[in-house]
Formats: structure tokens, C-alpha cells, sequence
């Protein structure tokens, strides 16, 4: 459902997400636990982590022709959530989408960061970047399904891999 914004609120059913296309997703969702814990030969994934292309002179348009190559090979890719990035795969035909964590969650998210290793200084870098109102989030990934994880999520939560 292209372009479709929701909202998954506690208490209710997960519509879960197939795990095929682009998902984009802030720090601490889950992402390379998912990578980490997944087996099946079915589905080929990839966590394409954009540190490496950041600190190239050629950003974005480096991890673009990464992402694009990738895509030819694998069922799902995992990428980070800059705006710029997704807009662009967006206006290049690419569905994607992007999970985040509820607005109200930045306690749980700093937890969750602290307990993975991140610095402080990292820590406080990662919430200043990731969190804002859930309109925001919504209007800066405008014409991609976006998602908001609950207390407790993780991507695992709302994505439909096979058992």
C-alpha cells in the first residue's frame, strides 16, 4: 500500500511487515539482532550499514549505488533512516519502509543504547537524531509507509518471517 502512514498502537493486532523491499530504521530497532538471529534459505537479507559511506566524500550518492546493487541480490535490504535517502529511493521507484520507535520511547531507546555499548556522547547523538513527534517522523519520510514501534518492540515484533 504505497504511501500508506500508520501507526501501531499498544493492545492492538500487528499488521506485519513482508519481508521483502527496503526497510529503513532508526538505531536500536533491531536491525542487526534481526541479521543476527535470522535463518532461512528462503529469504536472502542484507543490514547495509551506512557508517562505512558516510565518511566518504561521495555521500549519499555512494550508499545509493550500494543500496541499488544490493537490491538485485537480496529479498530485503536494512538500511539506515536518513530522509534524504529514502526520498531518493523513493523517487527512483523503490517502496520503502520505515520503522521507528514511538515518540514517547526515548527512556527505553537510551536503555537499549547504553546496554548495546554506545558512548554517552553516542547515546544522546542517536536521540537527538532519531526521535521526534510521530507527525514529524511521518512528514520527513513523506510517501513511505512508516511505522512506529511500541514498548518492547523490536523488528522481529513486525516482520512476517517464515517459521
Amino acid at each position: 500500500m504505497e504511501g500508506e502512514k500508520f501507526r501501531i498502537e499498544k493492545n492492538e493486532s500487528i499488521e506485519k511487515i513482508k519481508p521483502q523491499g527496503i526497510i529503513a530504521g532508526t538505531p536500536g530497532i533491531g536491525k542487526t539482532t534481526l541479521i543476527d538471529n535470522f535463518s532461512t534459505s528462503d529469504i536472502s537479507v542484507l543490514d547495509l550499514d551506512s557508517s562505512p559511506y558516510r565518511k566518504d566524500q561521495t555521500w549519499p550518492d555512494n550508499y545509493l549505488k550500494k543500496i541499488e546493487e544490493e537490491m538485485r541480490q537480496n529479498n530485503l535490504l536494512l538500511i539506515s533512516s536518513y530522509p534524504e535517502i529514502v526520498k531518493e529511493l523513493t523517487a527512483r521507484g523503490y517502496e520503502v519502509t520505515v520503522v521507528c520507535a514511538d515518540e514517547n520511547l526515548q527512556d527505553e531507546y537510551r536503555k537499549r543504547y547504553i546496554s548495546r555499548g554506545n558512548k554517552p556522547e553516542m547515546v544522546e547523538r542517536f536521540i537527538d537524531a532519531s526521535f521526534a513527534s510521530n507527525k514529524e517522523q511521518t512528514d520527513r519520510f513523506e510517501g513511505s509507509n512508516v511505522v512506529f514501534l511500541q514498548t518492547g518492540q523490536y523488528l522481529s515484533d513486525i516482520i512476517d518471517l517464515p517459521e
